[in-house]
């Protein structure tokens, strides 16, 4: 490969990790949200329902964002839905 973003483009095979490996990152995570977190409208302990939380979100932080999302676009074929844009003309947050 030349391109470094060859290994990117290249088919993936979905894996599915060991079970105990799963029951002990949802015990970790469990943990990581103790205290429980509360309801803003009256202040009692929520549980999180862990089974709705199916997927990652990576959030990235970059100098010239608005470089980087044009990049996203050409390479990837990313769509942008949206961008906030600051008074200095940054980017405070965008999705693609």
């Amino acid at each position: 490969m030349t391109d470094a973003f060859d290994a990117l483009r290249q088919p993936t095979t979905p894996v599915a990790p060991p079970p105990q490996f799963t029951a002990t990152l949802r015990d970790r995570l469990t943990t990581a949200l103790e205290p429980p977190m509360t309801d803003s409208h009256n202040a009692t302990p929520a549980t999180p329902d862990l089974d709705v939380f199916h997927s990652v979100t990576p959030y990235l932080v970059v100098d010239g964002a608005a470089a980087a999302i044009d990049f996203y676009v050409a390479a990837f074929g990313a769509v942008e839905h949206h961008r906030l844009v600051g008074d200095d003309g940054r980017i405070g947050h965008a999705e693609i």
